[in-house]
C-alpha cells in the first residue's frame, strides 16, 4: 500500500488486518477517522466520546468487541493510510499504548476527564515533536527528517487546509518523550550517588564510606537499568517509569472500587447515587485487573506466559515502520536538493565577494544581492508547491507557483513576510560559538520559530488552490512587490553576519530559512 498519507478531504482510509493469538484466522476491515477542520487530529475523538453519552451500554459493548487495536487507531489519527498486520495479543497492547476502546466511559464527567487527558498528551507530544526535531537537525544526514517534517507541515495543509493536520505524530512523539522522560527521572538517584561518591574518592578514596557508597551505586545502576528495561517492555507510559511513586495511592483507588462492588454496599449506592447518575456510578465502580496497570504485576503475567520479548519486539518494529522514517527522510533529502540548486549561485556570489576588495569582488556582491533578493522572495512559495506536489520538478514550476500567488496575494506576502521576520532574530544565536552537544538547545529555538511559519505558508498554498480565478494583475504584482524590502534586509543581515558567525563568509551556506532548520550543519562536515 502506498505510504503517502491521504489527506483528501480529510477522510482517513486505514486497512486493519488482525491476527489472534491462537492460530485462528483474521478479519479484514476498513475504518475511516474525519479528521476535523477545527480540532486537533490527535484529539478529534474527545467531542465523539462527550457527546455520545446517550449511547446504550449494549452498543458500547459491541462497539468495544469490534474496535481496532489501540496503537492502529491512535496512527488513524494521524491522518495517514497505513497498513499494520499486529499479531500482538490484546493483554500486551493494552499495557502498551493507550487503549481508546478501554477508556469507553459513560458518564459525561469522565469524559470530559478523558478529554482534558488527551488534550494534556496531545499538547505533550507537540512539546516532544520539538525537542525530537531539535535532536534529528544536529544529527548529519538524518536532519533531512527534520527538514522533510517541516516541509509535509505545509505542504499537509496545503492539501487538506486543516490547520491541525500539520502537527503529524503528535501521539508516536508522545511516547518517545515519555520514555525520554521517564528514563532521565530514574536516573537521578543513581546520578546523586555517583556524584557524592566521587567527592568521597577525592577525599579519602580508601574509606568504608567511599567503598560503601561504590557499591550502592552500582546496585542503584543496574537497579535503575532493569527498572527502565521492565518499564519499556511494558508500554513506556510514564506511570510505568514512577510506579514506586503512585503505587500506594493508584492501590488505594484500586481497592476502594473493589469494596464498592461488594453486594450490599453496590446495592446501597444503587439507591442512591444510582438514582441520580447512575452512569457515573457505572464508571467509579468499573474495577481494572491488576496486570492492566500495575507494573509488576504486568511483568509477572508476561513472564509466565512467555510474552515478554516476542510482543515487545513486534510492536516496536510496527511502530518504528508508522513513523515513515524513509518518507520524510526522501522529502527533506529532495526539498534540500531543490533549495540548494537555487540558493548556490547567489550564495555562492556573496562569498565571492568577501574574499576580495576588487571590482569583480564588487560586482559580485551587487549581482549576488540581487538575486538573493529574487530567490528570497520567491523560494518559500516554491517550497511549499513542492511539499504539496511531492515532486522535484517543482522547484522549477515558476508560472504555476504566480498563478497560485495571484489567487491568494494576501496571504503569500503574509507568510512569506512571516518566514522571514522569524528568522532575523535567529541570527543573533550564531554569534558565540558553544559546545557541541549543547547545540540541540539552540536548534529547539530554531524549530519553534520556524514550524509556525510553515502553517501559514501551507494555509496560503491552499487558499490558492481553491481560489478558482486569480486576483487582477494590478493588484497581485504590486502586493507581491512588498516582500522585496524585507527579502532585501534579510540578505543585508545575511552577508554581515560573516563578522560574527563563528564560520566566517562560510556561514551564509547555513541558511536555516530554506535549508535544514539548524544555523550551525557546516560544523559537523
Amino acid at each position: 500500500m502506498d505510504k503517502r498519507p491521504d489527506d483528501k478531504n480529510g477522510v482517513v482510509e486505514v486497512q486493519i488486518v488482525e491476527t489472534p493469538l491462537g492460530g485462528e484466522s483474521g478479519t479484514s476491515r476498513s475504518a475511516q477517522s474525519d479528521v476535523g477542520r477545527g480540532l486537533p487530529t490527535a484529539i478529534f475523538p474527545i467531542a465523539e466520546l462527550i457527546t455520545n453519552g446517550r449511547r446504550s451500554s449494549a452498543a458500547e459493548t459491541s462497539a468495544q468487541q469490534t474496535v481496532e487495536p489501540p496503537f492502529v487507531a491512535a496512527l488513524a489519527l494521524e491522518d495517514r493510510s497505513i497498513a499494520v498486520t499486529p499479531s500482538l495479543s490484546d493483554s500486551w497492547v493494552s499495557n502498551s499504548v493507550d487503549n481508546v476502546a478501554h477508556d469507553g466511559f459513560q458518564s459525561w464527567l469522565m469524559r470530559f476527564l478523558l478529554a482534558v487527558r488527551r488534550l494534556m498528551e496531545w499538547c505533550f507530544g507537540c512539546v516532544s515533536i520539538v525537542v525530537v526535531l531539535a535532536i534529528l537537525a544536529n544529527i548529519p544526514i538524518l536532519q533531512f527528517l527534520s527538514f522533510g517534517y517541516l516541509l509535509e507541515t505545509s505542504g499537509r495543509i496545503g492539501r487538506t487546509g486543516k490547520w491541525w493536520s500539520g502537527v503529524m505524530l503528535a501521539n508516536a512523539a508522545s511516547r518517545i518523550g515519555r520514555f525520554l522522560l521517564g528514563t532521565w527521572l530514574c536516573m537521578w538517584p543513581a546520578r546523586l550517588v555517583s556524584d557524592i561518591w566521587y567527592s568521597s574518592h577525592l577525599i579519602e578514596p580508601n574509606s568504608s564510606q567511599t567503598q560503601m557508597l561504590f557499591v550502592v551505586e552500582w546496585i542503584l545502576v543496574v537497579g535503575t537499568f532493569c527498572h527502565v528495561l521492565a518499564a519499556g517492555l511494558c508500554g513506556g507510559k510514564l506511570r510505568h517509569f514512577l510506579w514506586p511513586l503512585v503505587a500506594p495511592f493508584s492501590l488505594a483507588v484500586w481497592m476502594t472500587r473493589r469494596l464498592l462492588r461488594i453486594r450490599w454496599i453496590h446495592r446501597g449506592l444503587q439507591a442512591t447515587v444510582g438514582q441520580v447518575a447512575p452512569k457515573l456510578l457505572a464508571d467509579i465502580v468499573r474495577v481494572e485487573p491488576l496486570a492492566e496497570w500495575f507494573l509488576p504485576a504486568i511483568v509477572w503475567r508476561q513472564l509466565t506466559t512467555g510474552r515478554i520479548w516476542r510482543e515487545p519486539q513486534q510492536y516496536f518494529w510496527n511502530y518504528i515502520e508508522s513513523l515513515q522514517l524513509k518518507y520524510y527522510f526522501l522529502l527533506g533529502a529532495k526539498g534540500f536538493i531543490g533549495s540548494l540548486i537555487w540558493l548556490i549561485v547567489p550564495t555562492a556570489l556573496l562569498i565571492r565577494a568577501t574574499l576580495n576588495d576588487d571590482a569583480i569582488a564588487v560586482a559580485s556582491g551587487l549581482l549576488g544581492a540581487v538575486l538573493a533578493t529574487i530567490v528570497f522572495s520567491v523560494l518559500p512559495v516554491l517550497q511549499s508547491h513542492f511539499a504539496a506536489q511531492q515532486r522535484l520538478s517543482a522547484f522549477i514550476e515558476l508560472g504555476q507557483v504566480w498563478r497560485q500567488w495571484r489567487r491568494a496575494p494576501l496571504w503569500h506576502l503574509l507568510s512569506v513576510l512571516l518566514l522571514l521576520i522569524l528568522a532575523l532574530p535567529l541570527f543573533l544565536l550564531k554569534i558565540e560559538e558553544i559546545p557541541r552537544e549543547l547545540l540541540w538547545m539552540l536548534s529547539v529555538v530554531f524549530i519553534v520559530f520556524s514550524w509556525p511559519s510553515r502553517f501559514l505558508l501551507g494555509w496560503a498554498y491552499y487558499r490558492g488552490r481553491q481560489r478558482e480565478r486569480p486576483r487582477a494583475w494590478w493588484w497581485a504584482l504590486p502586493v507581491a512587490s512588498l516582500v522585496m524590502p524585507l527579502a532585501m534586509m534579510f540578505v543585508v543581515i545575511m552577508f554581515f553576519t560573516r563578522y560574527t558567525s563563528w564560520n566566517g563568509s562560510w556561514s551564509m551556506l547555513e541558511n536555516h530559512v530554506f535549508l535544514l532548520p539548524a544555523p550551525f550543519w557546516l560544523s559537523f562536515i
